[in-house]
């Protein structure tokens, strides 16, 4: 994982070296908000972060819980977590319920 430069406020990565559960701990911890991108070969998902929560997903056609779901399992790809995106207005949401 790397910044772009020192003060980017873009975290940018491979989830080969970062798995996306770690990254997903690790903005919950820190209460962060955030706009992130992920892809992996040829599909795009977009997340958006708000006190460290997942507030809100998009993945072609899914979205909330399902489009996060369907990213949960990717091994590979990039990821990129901008720290000064505002996340979009969405009444607060219930946490992601538990994987079977």
């Amino acid at each position: 994982m790397a910044r772009e430069s020192p003060g980017e406020s873009t975290l940018r990565g491979s989830l080969a070296q970062m798995n996306i559960m770690d990254l997903f701990q690790s903005l919950e911890m820190d209460t962060k908000a955030a706009h992130s991108r992920w892809r992996n070969n040829g599909e795009k998902c977009k997340m958006f972060f708000s006190d460290g929560q997942i507030n809100h997903a998009i993945f072609g056609a899914s979205k909330g819980d399902e489009a996060v779901y369907k990213v949960m399992s990717w091994v590979d790809g990039t990821f990129s977590i901008d720290f000064t995106a505002a996340a979009p207005n969405r009444p607060p949401r219930v946490p992601l319920k538990a994987c079977s």
